[in-house]
């Protein structure tokens, strides 16, 4: 039997060290600015506005890294307006978001990632990376020595399309063998476990606080012994 994995990236393989809360705030000097009601502000500014926020719609037309981030642009001018600074100042700290989010330096691997996607392409799982992401994060991922562990990805500003929307795949469920065994590894309801009921394939997840599901495990190392167990020849 083929055996394939359509694993999440962020809060599951690794993950951006403060995420985009805290990428707004290291462009900012003003310690009075850095409070916790701020960050707050921040986090609920942060909930609209990017293409994932809307995964039914089709956004073909930002394909292109520029066109990417000048679409996101307007979430950040509007969050560093609202922490009070003028329209200038604004403008100039949004335009150094997509440097400053994607600096190699801040993001990081989850310890036993390496290891559990080696085993399990060695008993012969097919991993593929399915992540809505920066258009920058094959350049991240290079970095972070993952992408020699996956047979192929797909990245949603890349691809125009996001999870849980399937079109994310750009048709690649169509190229696999009528008896593959898919299973999609992720950390959020909303959008991997969303994303496995849409392809019809078995949602697992992982580091995630959800109770109410019945395969969630804590690390990587329980899934694999979990994914052994079934005995999938």
């Amino acid at each position: 039997m083929n055996k394939v994995i359509l694993w999440d990236f962020d809060g599951t393989l690794g993950y951006r060290e403060g995420n985009w809360e805290e990428t707004i705030f290291e462009l900012v000097d003003n310690k009075k600015v850095k409070t916790a009601v701020n960050f707050d502000l921040v986090y609920k500014l942060l909930q609209s506005g990017f293409p994932l926020h809307e995964p039914k719609k089709n956004f073909i037309s930002l394909r292109d890294k520029n066109a990417w981030w000048e679409y996101v642009m307007p979430i950040f001018i509007e969050i560093y307006t609202s922490l009070g600074f003028n329209k200038f100042e604004a403008m100039l700290k949004a335009s150094q978001i997509p440097e400053q989010y994607s600096k190699l330096e801040k993001w990081k691997v989850y310890d036993d990632a390496l290891l559990n996607l080696a085993k399990l392409e060695n008993l012969h799982w097919r991993n593929i990376l399915v992540t809505n992401n920066v258009p920058d994060f094959p350049i991240i991922l290079n970095q972070l020595s993952l992408n020699k562990y996956f047979y192929t990805g797909f990245v949603s500003s890349l691809m125009g399309c996001n999870k849980p929307n399937p079109l994310t795949l750009n048709g690649y469920l169509e190229t696999l063998a009528y008896n593959t065994k898919i299973i999609v590894v992720g950390d959020r309801e909303e959008s991997d476990l969303m994303f496995a009921n849409a392809i019809h394939a078995e949602g697992i997840l992982v580091r995630s606080d959800a109770n109410n599901q019945l395969v969630n495990f804590s690390n990587l190392n329980d899934l694999t012994e979990y994914l052994l167990s079934l005995n999938l020849e």
